[in-house]
Formats: structure tokens, sequence, C-alpha cells
């Protein structure tokens, strides 16, 4: 549930998971995308795209929270090359 855009230009650096309570194998969850913040950064005119945090939900039918997770994205290292030499 991350934007595309997000993925693409952004590694994966850090999760964390919080339990909530269990589910059967049967059971219906819903995931969803309950939050994300991204870390903007003035340099020298240029406004860079920093890390971005984002908050997930996993939940029951019902609205119960199964799991929360939060993942940390820090700018992939092939975007800034490619920034840095110029390219798109």
């Amino acid at each position: 549930s991350v934007p595309s855009s997000i993925i693409e230009t952004h590694e994966l650096s850090s999760m964390t998971l919080e339990y909530r309570r269990e589910c059967g194998r049967e059971t219906m969850c819903r995931s969803s995308l309950a939050n994300v913040v991204t870390v903007q950064v003035v340099l020298m005119g240029y406004r860079i795209l920093g890390n971005v945090e984002c908050q997930h939900l996993l939940r029951l039918d019902d609205g119960s929270e199964v799991i929360r997770a939060r993942t940390e994205r820090g700018r992939s290292t092939t975007q800034r090359a490619s920034e840095n030499s110029g390219g798109s």
C-alpha cells in the first residue's frame, strides 16, 4: 500500500512490527496505509525528498488491529547516483 513513487526512489531501511492479536487461518483481514511522513530538505535551492516513514495497519473485518507496522525508507543509492550525474 506504499505509493509506487516512493518504492521506486527509496529503499527499505527499517521495519518495526507490533503484534496486537492473533487471527485464524480463515480470518479475513484488511491492510491499510495509515500515515506517510516525508522529510524534505532544501539544499542550495533544491528541494530534496529525504527519508519516508509509513505506518501500516492490518485489521480484522470488525476493525480490531492484528498488526501495526512502521517502515522507514531512505533514498535509494541508484536514485542518488542518477541525481548526482544529472540523469533522470
